[in-house]
């Protein structure tokens, strides 16, 4: 895939919080693209699957404009979800020793090589690359003849790098 590639726009239900995402030399489009059927992603999202894209910090810029309504939320020990308080539209997953670059400031510390997920449903524009995922986490939700009828991608019971879930018995 190109290694430089138009930025992508996207922000919140009431456009309170926009950000863009770049993607400099180095950073590769497609960016990663997950679907997740954990329960607390069907809490925060209220859908029964999840799509994000796994972006590096330094690729979101948040408009500090209008970002001011984004808040986060600790959902377990080490995660955070990102959300709108002013429409509550889910944004953002991200874990503790992840830095996240905040609306209106700067990650604190060295600069690691963490992730930032954004869902991609946020997107202004969402196209069939966009949309394919390279992994579906946590496929042992799933329902049958619903949320199971995404062919694309490596499936997992639960995280990554766990066992491999190879449908219905």
């Amino acid at each position: 895939m190109s290694a430089v590639h138009a930025p992508l726009t996207g922000g919140c239900l009431c456009g309170s919080v926009r950000y863009t995402i770049a993607f400099p030399p180095g950073r590769t489009y497609p960016p990663q693209r997950i679907t997740c059927q954990c329960v607390q992603c069907r809490k925060h999202s209220g859908a029964l699957t999840v799509h994000l894209l796994c972006l590096h910090p330094s690729q979101i810029s948040w408009d500090t404009t209008t970002a001011t309504t984004f808040q986060e939320f600790q959902s377990s020990p080490h995660c955070f979800r990102g959300f709108c308080t002013r429409c509550g539209s889910s944004m953002t997953w991200r874990k503790q020793q992840q830095q996240q670059q905040q609306p209106g400031g700067e990650p604190e510390g060295e600069e690691k090589e963490a992730m930032i997920d954004i869902f991609t449903g946020t997107l202004d524009a969402v196209d069939a690359t966009l949309a394919t995922p390279d992994e579906q986490l946590f496929c042992g939700n799933a329902v049958r003849g619903v949320t199971d009828c995404v062919a694309a991608g490596r499936k997992w019971v639960a995280m990554r790098g766990g066992e491999e879930w190879t449908g219905w018995d």
